[in-house]
């Protein structure tokens, strides 16, 4: 993808934005779950060449599929235990639990309620609330580090 050759003209050493789970909106679902290194012509599996390191995003398995278990609609949506539960297998395998939260999502009462379809709608606004009281529990529990110190200790 063009996108891995700006990040490699601009220098970048990292990125965290392959999921690997198919969902209907994003995701891929052959990519590596741990660490690796990708280039333009090969984002999902590790390639020697790769000048970036790609921190994959959490997934789990529900019923046999691979899902999302990362930040937004899914951490707002999975039974915190299935969240934990995710986490602890990367952590067992050594591989970083790799998640993300839109800031929006810590502050809902400054969220505005735009017109969306259901659906979006749905995506979007579903257990904003209970957000922060997530995030604040996955955070006491566990430990967790920048991408910089993970680079560090490797």
């Amino acid at each position: 993808s063009w996108i891995i050759d700006t990040l490699e003209d601009n220098n970048y050493q990292y990125d965290s934005s392959i999921v690997p789970a198919k969902t209907k909106l994003y995701g891929i679902d052959n990519a590596e779950t741990k660490p690796y290194k990708i280039t333009s012509s090969s984002i999902e599996k590790n390639n020697p060449d790769g000048k970036i390191l790609e921190f994959p995003l959490l997934v789990t398995k529900i019923f046999g599929k691979t899902i999302p278990a990362a930040g937004g609609f899914y951490l707002r949506t999975l039974p915190l235990k299935i969240i934990e539960r995710a986490i602890r297998k990367y952590n067992d395998e050594s591989i970083p639990a790799t998640f993300y939260i839109h800031s929006w999502e810590l502050t809902p009462e400054y969220m505005p309620k735009i017109p969306l379809s259901l659906m979006d709608s749905f995506i979007t606004y579903h257990n904003l609330n209970s957000t922060f009281s997530k995030m604040d529990k996955i955070l006491k529990k566990f430990k967790f580090t920048s991408f910089e110190q993970y680079l560090k200790g490797k």
